[in-house]
């Protein structure tokens, strides 16, 4: 099994920061409902900072981390420690790449009923088109018996 699980210092960051700014409102709405005035010294600010940190690192390991699980078989796509999409590859029988914008890919697999999942291979730090072109090897390379026939499939014979 391949895992791909690439580290974000953006959403790291973004998880501390939002982490900071919320102890910062909430102390200063606690402080000034018991005192009148908003409270702030520079240990507060080192505790609150330290705080942010490790609940940061947590928040974004644990709901925001995105990770990807794939063997010959199947794959798992993870955020945090939720299984977003996943599935056997012989259960799609089409693939094709779509352009997210400014610059993200995503490799989609389709099932025979026209739904789709998308595989998003820029923000998981991949080789958009190497991993496409595994895939498709994965999803079309199957045994011609495994695969549900294509829509018209029958038709164009």
């Amino acid at each position: 099994m391949t895992t791909v699980n690439p580290f974000s210092w953006f959403g790291l960051l973004k998880a501390m920061s939002a982490t900071l700014f919320a102890f910062t409102l909430l102390w200063a709405a606690v402080s000034f409902l018991l005192f009148q005035d908003v409270l702030f010294s520079q240990l507060l600010a080192g505790a609150f900072l330290i705080l942010a940190v490790g609940i940061g690192a947590f928040v974004y390991q644990r709901f925001q981390r995105l990770r990807l699980q794939y063997d010959e078989r199947s794959f798992a796509l993870f955020t945090g420690k939720n299984k977003v999409a996943g599935g056997q590859w012989k259960h799609f029988n089409q693939v094709s790449l779509f352009h997210r914008g400014y610059g993200m890919f995503a490799v989609r697999v389709y099932t025979p009923d026209k739904n789709y999942i998308d595989i998003p291979a820029s923000e998981l730090k991949m080789d958009w088109d190497a991993f496409r072109r595994d895939v498709s090897r994965r999803v079309m390379g199957k045994e011609a018996g495994e695969r549900p026939p294509l829509e018209n499939e029958d038709d164009a014979r």
